[in-house]
């Protein structure tokens, strides 16, 4: 009896074990993948801004060359045109922290549903052993009984 309960635990303890190990690797593997996604964004603003500039500097230009003075239509038009990347600009970085909390919470998903899993494990571990005692004293009082 006492080698089969040993066996139940030593099982379940590492099935635990495996479950949460997995686990913590996911939830690692998810904070790795949300980190990636906020070095990328970061890059992606950067390539963003260096084009926005570009575009800026191009219409400066052709605004001096027109001989524009930088008041009335064509000042609006930078005005409105700034407004426009700024609001590009926060939906771009409100998608990418809405990804990486997506990553996160993937992760934080993945580990509570090892701990659940490895409470069930346990449950079950737990039931098998009480089967056994149950199973060994009815033997047991069968045995006397013959005796």
């Amino acid at each position: 009896m006492t080698f089969v309960i040993t066996a139940i635990v030593a099982s379940t303890a590492l099935s635990v074990y495996g479950q949460q190990s997995a686990a913590k690797s996911e939830q690692e593997s998810m904070n790795r993948r949300a980190e990636e996604e906020k070095m990328a964004a970061q890059g992606r603003a950067l390539e963003r801004q260096q084009e926005l500039g570009k575009v800026l500097a191009r219409n400066n230009m052709q605004l001096a060359q027109d001989g524009s003075s930088g008041e009335g239509t064509p000042a609006s038009i930078a005005l409105q045109s700034s407004k426009n990347i700024g609001s590009s600009e926060q939906t771009f970085n409100l998608t990418s922290r809405l990804r990486q909390a997506q990553f996160r919470r993937e992760g934080k998903l993945a580990r509570s549903g090892a701990n659940i899993n490895s409470l069930g494990s346990i449950f079950k571990a737990g039931g098998a052993i009480a089967g056994n005692i149950e199973e060994t004293k009815r033997a047991k009082l069968a045995a006397d009984r013959t005796s």
